[in-house]
């Protein structure tokens, strides 16, 4: 750092000695409370006021920062100097604009409380505002810089498409500080609407009401966001300010559809911006930027958004691609998951057919020949009627299990889920020759996953632990718990005696198309899938030779109701 005071201090033929120092010193400041008071003595150093004061705009509601004599501000003035009226200033007072990328910010002022400032005083004021815009429009230019890194940062993680665009929007109030709100809108070009994908309400604490809300677009204004929205990718070919795509302060139909309230209460904005977003020649949504009381959004922040847009581009389209073959390898896991609920059922079915079926024919013969004996047909019948209802009770389990697979939202009875599963795969445990130990929970809340999803999870889970146990004596342990007194979490747990996994594999098990079974190798990857993607873990503890406990968490649902039964 340079010390201001000894550059006043340099000799006549070097003036510009002062504002070299001071334009060092700026660049070599971090902290922005630092740099502001460091410009204040700057500017007392150059001017002698007795009081120097930094007012950040919008003026309402905001603090001055001051240096000097305790003289107060005169508030009444700087709001009148910043809403451009001109206000004639005593010859004690000097107000001069702080403007960033051609934003007002702040207004920087000097005052005496004897005497006037000579001639001049007022350019000086402005010469020194100018150094500190430059530095801010410098540190502006490296954060635009730092938030798309971070977005691209944010690309290779793989956040699901949701959770990205919110990162998008957060990243976009780093860039313009908007304080109104934001949205991302996605067009749904079958239906003809934009869609509320994502909202981020920055003037009150509060979510967003309108997720999911459908705008009708008309074809015009469609293939108008489309236009514009392709000279962004006309920068490299240099023919197109990238900045002319951004519609700032949107008339007509546009502005009339982007009018909506995102949330009860919500004050009308003072300036909009919107972004159409277009990939090879194909409107894909647009980004809308609203502000409250801040300055209105300028050719800056058209610029700033502008460059932001290729990166949200390249993001929603990879998030929503690895969307696409999720559920791609979801259905074809779901699919082998159905062949093997009917491998099972079909095995079981055919078992108790097989055990009535003969008793019938004989029945039919004995009847054919008139050898009734009441005693034995009695006995075959109750053995007939056993095998039948077993077939019943099976279908009926896999039809209850259809019902609620519909629902909009999710919330989902583990204990029910539990207990059918292991009930189809009762013949299965016999066939091993396997003890299971069921403890389910008491009054337990229901849990936030489609009941289908924790279906495959609790199937794919016990499946395994099944091929895992030893020829004699192998036990399983399921166990459906409260994580603790007023937990939010509900804890599904599944350990056996088996083999166990060695330290090796301990990182392999989830990963897509690992299998030492000869199988697709998806179902424990999408099992932890399902879970991570409503807020759930999946923890995972093993022992070669001892055997292997996997304790899924799932986040229960809030004020829903719970289920009262115990089994042990």
């Amino acid at each position: 750092m340079i010390d201001l005071r000894q550059s006043l201090a340099a000799p006549t033929d070097a003036p510009g000695w002062f504002r070299f120092a001071l334009e060092h010193n700026l660049g070599h400041i971090a902290s922005e409370p630092k740099l502001q008071r460091h410009f204040l003595k700057a500017v007392r150093l150059a001017l002698d006021p007795d009081t120097a004061w930094y007012v950040p705009v919008p003026v309402t509601g905001t603090k001055p920062l001051w240096d000097g004599a305790d003289r107060p501000c005169d508030l009444d003035a700087v709001r009148a100097f910043a809403a451009h009226s001109e206000p004639e200033l005593p010859p004690d007072l000097l107000l001069a604009p702080l403007r960033v990328h051609g934003r007002l910010t702040a207004v920087v002022g000097a005052g005496k409380t004897e005497g006037s400032f000579p001639r001049g005083s007022g350019h000086e004021l402005n010469s020194l505002c100018g150094l500190l815009a430059t530095e801010l429009m410098s540190r502006e230019e490296r954060r635009v810089d730092e938030v798309l890194l971070r977005i691209k940062e944010e690309i290779l993680r793989e956040l699901r498409p949701r959770d990205l665009a919110y990162q998008i929007l957060h990243g976009l109030r780093e860039l313009v500080d908007y304080d109104h709100s934001s949205t991302l809108l996605i067009y749904d070009r079958a239906a003809g609407v934009l869609r509320v994908e994502a909202e981020q309400i920055a003037w009150a604490k509060a979510k967003s009401r309108s997720i999911d809300h459908e705008l009708k677009v008309s074809p015009e204004l469609a293939e108008d966001l489309r236009l514009r929205g392709e000279r962004i990718v006309s920068r490299q070919r240099g023919k197109v300010d990238p900045a002319a795509a951004v519609i700032l302060d949107p008339t007509g139909e546009l502005a009339e559809i982007l009018s909506y309230a995102a949330a009860e209460g919500a004050p009308a904005p003072t300036s909009t911006l919107c972004a159409p977003l277009v990939d090879r020649g194909e409107l894909l949504g647009a980004l809308r930027v609203a502000a409250q009381r801040r300055s209105p959004f300028n050719r800056w922040d058209a610029k700033v958004v502008s460059r932001f847009l290729p990166a949200a581009i390249n993001a929603i389209q990879d998030a929503h691609h690895r969307l696409h073959q999720e559920h791609q390898l979801l259905s074809a896991e779901q699919r082998a998951f159905l062949v093997n609920v009917a491998r099972v059922v079909a095995h079981d079915i055919n078992n108790a057919l097989g055990a009535a079926l003969p008793l019938a024919q004989q029945l039919q013969a004995e009847a054919r020949d008139g050898q009734i004996d009441v005693e034995t047909w009695g006995e075959d019948l109750t053995e007939i009627i056993r095998n039948l209802d077993l077939c019943r009770g099976i279908f009926d389990r896999l039809l209850r299990q259809e019902g609620g697979r519909e629902a909009k939202d999710p919330s989902t009875d583990l204990n029910r889920v539990v207990k059918d599963r292991l009930a189809l795969l009762e013949a299965s445990f016999k066939r091993h020759q396997a003890e299971v130990e069921l403890h389910l929970g008491e009054r337990l809340p229901q849990v936030g996953i489609y009941q289908d999803h924790l279906e495959h999870v609790v199937w794919n889970l016990v499946l395994n632990a099944l091929d895992a146990l030893p020829l004699e004596e192998g036990r399983i342990e399921v166990t459906t718990r409260s994580a603790e007194a007023g937990s939010k979490v509900v804890e599904l747990e599944i350990s056996d005696n088996g083999v166990g996994i060695p330290p090796e594999e301990m990182e392999r098990v989830f990963r897509p198309f690992h299998s030492t079974k000869g199988g697709t190798g998806m179902g424990l990857p999408l099992a932890r899938k399902l879970v991570e993607e409503i807020g759930g873990r999946v923890h995972l503890e093993s022992t070669p030779g001892r055997g292997t406990a996997v304790r899924v968490e799932l986040p229960a649902v809030p004020g829903d109701r719970e289920t009262g039964e115990v089994i042990r």
